[in-house]
Formats: C-alpha cells, structure tokens, sequence
C-alpha cells in the first residue's frame, strides 16, 4: 500500500484488513523556523516505510533536509543540507519503557516523528566557509576606518 503527498498522518485502520502489508509512504515537509532548527523554515523529504510485527507499528526511513543557519563566525546565512535516517516504534498500548510512542486515534503523526529526529541530529553550527574570518574582521575593519578620521 502506498501513500504520498501531504498528508500528516499514517491512518493504521489499513492494518486491521492486512496485518502483513507494508505501508510505504513518501513526504515533503517545511518545517516551522520556531523550532530553532534553522532559520526561515526548511524543506523536508522523507521516504519510509511502516511494518507490524508483534503489536508494534514500526516507522522506518530516510530522508534529506535542506535548510539555512548563521555562520557561526560571521553570522551570514548559509545553505545546508543533511541526510538522515529515521526508525520509530509506536504502540497502541501505553509503553512505561520510553521505547515505543503512544498511537493516538489509529494514526502515526509522521511530521512529529521526522520533525523530533532532527531536532536532535541536525547540526547547530556551520560556517560559510572554512576561511571565513568572522565578525572580528569585520570590526577591524569598522576601526581602521574610525581611526582614519581621528
């Protein structure tokens, strides 16, 4: 079975006609600036598969996010991208272990799922360029010119 587009949930309701088919699903994701992953919101692709297996629903995949971020000597926006995998389990059974999250209304919100794996893999920090000098330069320039007119 196959689902693109969208859409932020995997409705599971599927699962209950053929417990043995995969659901397989590709995503395009602009994700909020708020998140303070990156700045001006970033471009999300995601291709990824959901299997059951033993009461478990597990989402698996990869994906690619583009996104922009300060240099983190200059402060220059610059153009990253970063490649990522992602595997999570959820269950429809309250999971006191932390290992698998609760599905609430037969659906996996997959934007969450993505969205809470970046925010701890995604690099924080960047430069525009292994030679950028940084504001220090900047300024040192800022003060020759003072100077110049003392």
């Amino acid at each position: 079975m196959d689902y693109n587009g969208e859409q932020k949930h995997i409705d599971l309701s599927a699962f209950r006609a053929n417990e043995t088919e995969d659901v397989r699903f590709s995503r395009d994701i602009v994700l909020p600036s708020y998140l303070g992953v990156c700045q001006n919101g970033a471009k999300v692709s995601f291709s990824g598969t959901i299997t059951f297996n033993d009461e478990v629903f597990t989402l698996s995949g990869s994906g690619n996010i583009s996104y922009e971020i300060p240099c983190a000597r200059c402060l220059k926006p610059t153009k990253e991208s970063y490649d990522f995998q992602l595997e999570e389990k959820f269950s429809r059974t309250l999971d006191t272990t932390g290992e698998k999250t609760l599905i609430v209304d037969n659906k996996i919100d997959v934007i969450d799922a993505v969205t809470l794996c970046l925010i701890s893999e995604i690099p924080r920090k960047s430069v525009c360029n292994e030679d950028c000098e940084g504001l220090y330069h900047l300024i040192k320039e800022e003060v020759s010119l003072m100077r110049d007119f003392e």
